[in-house]
């Protein structure tokens, strides 16, 4: 199983940001590898160099980065090369709009073959249809989240909710 958690301005400019969250994974006896620190593209780029240096502390440590809400902001494709990072995040604006707008689909298209191509798994936010899921795995993006596959729950459900799954019993959505 894998966990993420988003990383907010404030936090990633706090001194010590690597060793503060690897200590809190040594005292929860979480594998750094199973971990994705998500930022997003507007907070990474604020400062890429300051960025590019946290992210790598983090990434050489085992963690895995995601860029999230990758074509919202600014972001410079010769600054993203050189960051640590692992998944880029389709936002959901381009994902609601994929029935409905050609530019969409194209953006998302674009998006999952840049990721690809730089060898970067795409993620998919805010799908809400058989038919964007269907569209995105066509792509080749067969990472996603959403209200398809669940409402937002208690952080207590979560785990009864996926253990009941990985013992063959489906849990109530």
């Amino acid at each position: 199983m894998e966990v993420s958690f988003n990383l907010s301005p404030r936090q990633l400019w706090q001194p010590h940001l690597a060793e503060r969250v690897l200590e809190v994974l040594e005292g929860s006896s979480i594998p750094p590898e199973t971990v994705i620190v998500e930022i997003t593209e507007s907070t990474a780029m604020t400062d890429p160099d300051r960025t590019k240096r946290i992210l790598g502390e983090l990434h050489m440590r085992g963690l895995r980065i995601a860029l999230d809400d990758f074509g919202t902001g600014h972001s410079s494709l010769g600054r993203l090369k050189h960051l640590p990072v692992d998944m880029l995040k389709v936002d959901r604006s381009f994902i609601h709009d994929l029935s409905v707008s050609e530019d969409a689909a194209s953006m998302v298209r674009a998006i999952v073959q840049l990721a690809h191509s730089m060898g970067m798994q795409a993620i998919a936010e805010g799908i809400e249809t058989a038919e964007q899921h269907r569209f995105l795995v066509e792509q080749g993006c067969g990472l996603g989240q959403g209200f398809l596959f669940a409402r937002p729950m208690p952080g207590n459900d979560i785990a009864a909710r996926f253990l009941s799954e990985e013992s063959g019993t489906a849990a109530a959505r």
